[in-house]
């Protein structure tokens, strides 16, 4: 009975609208309520997408800060003490950071990314220079390897407030409440 009725409906629907151009009202709502609900459904993924480019815009820039300071230690025996002095161009604060390095010295130095917008998270990185003990496999004799390790945490809730420095190690390790998002010796 209920097929009867809708192929009823539907004879009847197109009976009348062979002569009528255009939508009807009905059919302009659902239309309206399918895209609101799409709309609902990708906008929160959208913002989620741009949150994520921001940090990794402040991940990049950490990790170009450890590499080139690994460079830097093996060639002036010390860190450096600015973005500036390492000469590769990366800026001091963007839209969405400001960098700064609070620590540089012969064996260690960290930088941090703060966030200027509490939906993102913070940043941390460090690089150690430290002697390991190993034993010399042709002699027998122990013998100093120096090495230079790297690490760059991430904070695991996003907001303004300076991120901690990672622990100084050796190897550096992420302080509380950090996660590692890269790393390298």
């Amino acid at each position: 009975m209920v097929e009867n009725l809708v192929r009823r409906y539907f004879l009847l629907s197109s009976c009348e609208r062979k002569n009528q151009k255009g939508f009807t009202l009905t059919e302009l709502i659902v239309v309206l309520f399918v895209m609101s609900i799409l709309t609902a459904i990708s906008v929160p993924s959208i913002l989620n997408q741009t949150r994520k480019a921001k940090q990794a815009e402040a991940i990049t820039a950490l990790s170009a800060f450890v590499n080139a300071q690994a460079a830097y230690r093996s060639e002036y025996r010390s860190y450096a003490s600015s973005f500036q002095a390492l000469a590769l161009g990366l800026p001091t604060s963007t839209d969405d950071y400001n960098y700064s390095v609070p620590e540089a010295n012969t064996t260690f130095t960290a930088a941090i990314a703060t966030a200027k917008d509490t939906s993102l998270k913070g940043y941390s990185a460090a690089s150690t220079w430290y002697a390991v003990e190993q034993t010399n496999p042709d002699t027998g004799l122990p013998q100093l390897e120096r090495t230079i390790s790297s690490i760059v945490c991430e904070a695991d809730f996003a907001g303004t407030t300076p991120p901690a420095l990672p622990e100084q190690g050796p190897p550096p390790t992420c302080p509380a409440s950090f996660s590692v998002v890269g790393s390298g010796s």
